[in-house]
């Protein structure tokens, strides 16, 4: 608004027929040029041309153009297409503008003196019109200019105070638009603020660690002071006091495949339940990593034990099963004792004798497997051969599924399928669910027990029963802790199968059938890739 008044008394200014005012910046760009006015532009912008290509890059316009751009003020006097013309020019330093009048000197031709007349009036005229102009644009312009930049420069500091400039014009209005961008940054910084204090304590009043890594697992922020930690230390040797990344650590799965994670992680004698949850940055790129860590070691503790008696509970079921599985090697052996104590001879003799020797290893197994499911005993995950824990476990309950008249059939593929874990973890899993399906066929049945692979690294074991079919409305509830339809029940012992399942990185699913029960069991047959 205030450039267009400037500019337009400009364009009104004349001396004579031929003398006229134009404006240029420093580097030459064409502000006003009264030869220049068919350029498409608004008056007042620098229009897409330079001084000298209006006069077709002419050497003496470009020497011209190089003195104005040296000197504040000055005369410049040259001939140009048969004429005498001089230019009066002043420079502004406040916008570093530089305005120029131009005038063709044989207009004066009459006679010298009113040339000089002519020349010095024209000087004079340009001076008081740099002086009213210099003082105009240094008041409207330049001085708004200065304190809108300085004011600008404290908003870039954070010091988000309202502009001072009131002026209704172009300035005033970007001096508004930027109080009102200040005002909203001021909102927004605020809710960072805020929202940044409450994550923050968040993050400290979380009873359990959490931390915050970056890609080479340095810990960047804590909520728990770590004693002895060095600078750039990773979170493995300041938290574990280890030279490599933990076992099973979650962090890697991270890194590698930009998803959160869960796993355990064994430490001396804790075992911590660890989590990790990637944080990308605006380009959507992994920048930090947020790990949650709980010592989940007392309740480890607590699940065997649960364990442990849910087991002996079982084992006190079958106890005149196993007892009666003992009498009838006893018995024999006993028989044989007779049989050699009355002077049995010769080949008769040996047969007695071997007749002793494989009763005798007969009831020692099925010791030894009493002895080997009533242990606790939570090894090392390794590779085992399905049939023979099933087997070991059929052993057990063999009595009473006589007794019951239940039939059991056991079917697996030539070669042993394996399966990838802990074998009393195994061994109560396959206890849990045999003693159900035998417990729903108090009337008698058949339980099928099949092991075949899914694929290269995992196993299926279906176990089906043709007993009692469960509630549609129980399907979901078996597996919750306590959950029981029986008089005598804890409802823990499916709980605890469905932990060690999946402890076992495997899975359980429970289905009613025309004719029974099917329990599917679906586990590692080898150890899994990381």
């Amino acid at each position: 608004m205030i450039l267009n008044k400037l500019v337009q008394s400009i364009v009104d200014f004349r001396i004579g027929n031929s003398g006229f005012a134009f404006v240029i910046d420093e580097n030459g760009g064409v502000i006003y040029h009264p030869d220049m006015l068919d350029i498409k532009g608004k008056m007042g912008d620098t229009f897409q041309t330079k001084y000298t290509e209006n006069y077709k890059g002419s050497s003496i316009r470009k020497q011209i153009l190089k003195e104005m751009q040296q000197k504040d003020s000055g005369l410049v006097s040259f001939n140009e297409d048969g004429k005498k013309k001089a230019i009066v020019f002043e420079k502004l330093d406040t916008i570093d503008w530089i305005i120029g009048i131009e005038i063709d000197k044989e207009e004066y031709s009459v006679g010298k003196e009113y040339l000089t007349i002519g020349v010095w009036a024209s000087i004079i005229i340009l001076l008081l019109l740099m002086i009213f102009l210099g003082s105009v644009l240094s008041k409207r312009i330049s001085a708004p200019i200065l304190q809108l930049t300085e004011d600008v420069k404290k908003m870039d500091e954070g010091n988000l105070i309202p502009l001072s400039v009131k002026s209704q014009d172009e300035i005033g209005m970007l001096a508004k638009a930027f109080n009102n961008m200040s005002e909203k940054i001021s909102e927004y910084t605020g809710e960072l603020i805020y929202s940044k204090n409450q994550l923050e304590s968040v993050f400290n009043s979380i009873d359990d660690t959490m931390m915050i890594l970056d890609m080479d697992y340095q810990i960047k922020k804590s909520n728990k002071i770590i004693i002895g930690q060095s600078e750039k230390e990773p979170c493995y040797k300041a938290v574990r006091r280890q030279d490599t990344p933990c076992k099973n650590c979650p962090v890697r799965e991270t890194i590698k495949h930009l998803y959160q994670h869960k796993s355990e992680v064994a430490c001396n004698e804790d075992i911590f339940q660890v989590a990790s949850y990637p944080v990308f940055d605006e380009s959507n790129q992994l920048k930090e990593i947020v790990v949650f860590e709980k010592s989940v070691t007392n309740q480890k503790i607590m699940e065997k034990e649960l364990f442990q008696t849910e087991k002996m509970a079982v084992i006190g079921q079958m106890v005149a099963g196993v007892t009666h599985e003992l009498k009838s090697p006893l018995s024999v052996i006993k028989g044989a004792s007779f049989l050699l104590k009355n002077g049995v001879e010769g080949e008769e003799q040996e047969e007695v004798i071997d007749e002793i020797d494989a009763n005798i290893t007969r009831a020692e197994k099925i010791v030894y497997n009493m002895l080997d499911f009533s242990k606790s005993s939570w090894g090392e995950d390794k590779v085992h051969d399905s049939r023979k824990l099933i087997d070991q476990i059929y052993m057990l309950v063999r009595q009473e599924c006589v007794r019951k008249g239940i039939n059991v059939y056991i079917k697996t593929e030539d070669e042993p399928v394996t399966i990838f874990g802990n074998s009393d973890s195994f061994k109560n899993m396959f206890l849990n669910i045999i003693t159900n399906a035998m417990e729903a066929m108090d009337k008698g049945g058949s339980l099928n027990i099949t092991a075949s692979y899914i694929d290269e690294n995992r196993t299926c074991l279906n176990f089906k029963n043709t007993g009692e079919r469960i509630l549609e409305e129980n399907l979901g509830k078996i597996f919750e802790p306590f959950f029981t339809t029986k008089e005598r029940g804890t409802g823990l012992g499916l709980w605890l199968v469905y932990k060690e399942v999946i402890r076992n990185k495997g899975s359980i699913k429970v289905k009613n059938m025309a004719d029974g029960v099917d329990v599917e069991l679906i586990l590692p047959s080898k150890p899994l890739e990381d």
